[in-house]
């Protein structure tokens, strides 16, 4: 099975939304995102609900394996609670996931922390002005990763997005 970075699942998430005093503090989350990669995408749809909750599902699509879908059903309130596994794990895992200042954060651990299969990471993005995601910190690769917003329902516009995600978003 495929692991998938950390930061790549996640960056997928903050669309643009609602007055700009609101996107400050708590961005609506809620849209459609596409991650380009070497030999495959990944894909993020987001619903949230106000600044309370978070719900993404995610869905990898590499050459040559299996779909990898997971479903991720969050409190935007910093709190650990029990989550399916992120980034290909199908061990249980704690998320915390919050908001602030316009960031969103999310850390994971293991539900069992002798649990080998667990994995644990925390990422921090932040929306760019044309609605795209940007990780704030490098992934293994020392880049930050673009999460890029599918505007519309065409096969085009899922390229569009797709190519704007390989151009990555700054060191």
């Amino acid at each position: 099975m495929r692991w998938l970075l950390p930061g790549a699942v996640l960056l997928l998430l903050i669309s643009t939304g609602g007055p700009a005093s609101a996107q400050a503090g708590c961005p609506d989350l809620t849209g459609r995102y596409v991650m380009q990669y070497e030999n495959g995408r990944v894909y993020i749809t987001a619903a949230q609900v106000r600044c309370e909750s978070l719900q993404l599902d995610i869905r990898s699509q590499y050459l040559y394996e299996p779909v990898v879908a997971a479903r991720h059903k969050l409190r935007l309130d910093g709190e650990f609670r029990e989550d399916t596994g992120w980034n290909g794990s199908t061990s249980k895992q704690l998320t915390s996931t919050k908001l602030r200042n316009g960031v969103l954060e999310i850390v994971t651990k293991p539900a069992k922390p002798d649990d080998p299969r667990g994995i644990s990471w925390q990422v921090q993005y932040r929306k760019l002005d044309d609605g795209d995601l940007c990780q704030i910190t490098k992934d293994a690769f020392d880049r930050r990763r673009r999460a890029a917003l599918i505007r519309g329902t065409s096969a085009d516009a899922e390229a569009l997005a797709s190519a704007r995600s390989e151009q990555g978003c700054g060191g």
